[in-house]
């Protein structure tokens, strides 16, 4: 999440809350990225659910690049015997 917000700024991060259901507690005018970030993570219950998105989204990624770096460490060490 991190990353997402250095990189690409808050505003990246709506979409993600409107799909948590929280889409009331942002849709409204910010006055610039320093507005919008307070107002997302002030929010304690919102600020657990993007925490716990992003966790699942980076196992979820984690996950399948070992499974394909796995499966192709195999296909490499069958090819050597």
């Amino acid at each position: 999440m991190i990353a997402e917000l250095v990189h690409r700024g808050p505003a990246v991060l709506l979409p993600v809350v409107r799909d948590l259901g929280y889409g009331a507690h942002v849709d409204k005018e910010y006055t610039g990225i320093c507005h919008l970030c307070w107002d997302i993570f002030r929010n304690d219950d919102l600020s657990a659910a993007l925490r716990a998105h992003f966790e699942d989204v980076h196992f979820r990624e984690l996950s399948e690049f070992v499974t394909t770096e796995q499966a192709g460490a195999e296909d490499a060490v069958e090819a050597c015997e």
